[in-house]
């Protein structure tokens, strides 16, 4: 009985580990295209609001692509945007076309985001770096002015 008691226990614990393992981050990821639908930036938008002084340039890293500047969005939200290079936007180009371009806002970009540095929240808890990119689920159009460098 007593081994049973154990063999539950430890199934339990192992359980809740791959339930919190299975999502790598408490965000979502939506892409932000201008109005020819080039990808300009992500928003990211976490569950609490983010304090804007524990981000820098290197907090995110963007698989095949440069991180411009992070930009302090709505309470929650990130947007970090994207340097943009003839290569990248070509192949989105391309990729929107071969969807038959179902519009700006339905078509979602092949891109992904992985948070690698620790971000406090305006309450001081920490969000920890991810353990893998996470993808945008969503798009919809950038409406902020882009800085010229740097973090903002």
């Amino acid at each position: 009985m007593k081994k049973f008691l154990f063999l539950c226990a430890a199934g339990a614990v192992m359980l809740a580990g791959l339930v919190s393992c299975g999502k790598s981050s408490n965000a979502e990821v939506k892409a932000l295209v201008n109005n020819r639908g080039d990808l300009v930036a992500l928003d990211v938008n976490y569950n609490a609001p983010v304090n804007p002084e524990s981000f820098s340039d290197n907090t995110y890293k963007i698989p095949g692509r440069k991180v411009r500047s992070i930009l302090p969005g709505e309470p929650g939200h990130v947007i970090v945007v994207i340097a943009g290079n003839v290569k990248n936007i070509e192949a989105d180009r391309k990729a929107r076309e071969a969807a038959d371009d179902p519009g700006l806002e339905a078509f979602i970009p092949d891109v992904s985001i992985q948070q690698v540095a620790p971000l406090k929240t305006k309450g001081n808890k920490t969000f920890k770096p991810w353990s893998k990119p996470i993808p945008a689920t969503s798009a919809g159009r950038a409406n902020f002015t882009i800085p010229q460098n740097g973090v903002k």
